[in-house]
């Protein structure tokens, strides 16, 4: 837990420091640039944060569908002693169709530290996503958004050499995105995505 906390502060001190820097290179108030929407009507971001839900519910999820059915490599049944979520990173790349409305494409990889049977393992769900996202405020420097994503999941379990496929589904209930050219971003979501993550990318 120590060491996520310390990448998504990281992150975010991050972000802080490149910001003020950004902000010296435009004038906002210069009448020579078009800040209108369908002259930025690309973003791409590159994102870190807390594990999404589904990866937080590892040691619950992971019990009810291999405890009855998985045996380790002694024959022993399967018993996840403790799961620590170690983090959510991805990226997604988003398209504005009309002023309030834009698809794209989300990939995230939630990534959990566990103890089976005694033994430390690494369970990843790997996330793509189609995203639509309904933006409330579309002006200049700011953009709000909540949005619906929905795709593929991939679970990795280490432990029995397995990959199996599933369904990702994802609420964004609260994303801001700041900047023109270099964006700042932060989001809430439910389901698939990160609950909270920040992230910095490019508005085109």
């Amino acid at each position: 837990m120590g060491s996520k906390i310390k990448i998504i502060i990281s992150l975010i001190v991050l972000c802080c420091a490149i910001s003020p820097l950004y902000a010296q290179q435009f004038d906002w108030d210069d009448p020579r640039i078009n800040w209108e929407w369908d002259n930025n009507r690309h973003s791409f971001t590159i994102n870190a944060g807390y594990n999404s839900i589904i990866g937080i519910l590892t040691k619950e999820i992971f019990m009810a569908a291999y405890s009855a059915t998985h045996n380790d490599t002694n024959g022993d049944a399967v018993q996840i002693i403790s799961n620590t979520p170690y983090g959510d990173y991805g990226f997604q790349y988003h398209y504005n169709t009309h002023k309030w409305l834009r698809f794209g494409l989300k990939f995230n990889a939630d990534i959990n530290q566990t103890n089976i049977n005694d033994k430390t393992q690494y369970i990843s769900y790997l996330n793509l996503m189609a995203s639509a996202q309904f933006t409330y405020y579309n002006e200049r420097k700011w953009r709000v958004y909540s949005g619906l994503d929905i795709g593929v999941n991939g679970l990795i379990v280490p432990q029995f050499n397995s990959f199996s496929a599933g369904l990702a589904f994802n609420v964004t209930a609260l994303g801001v995105t700041y900047g023109r050219g270099f964006i700042l971003i932060a989001e809430l979501n439910l389901g698939s995505d990160a609950i909270a993550k920040a992230g910095f990318g490019l508005r085109l």
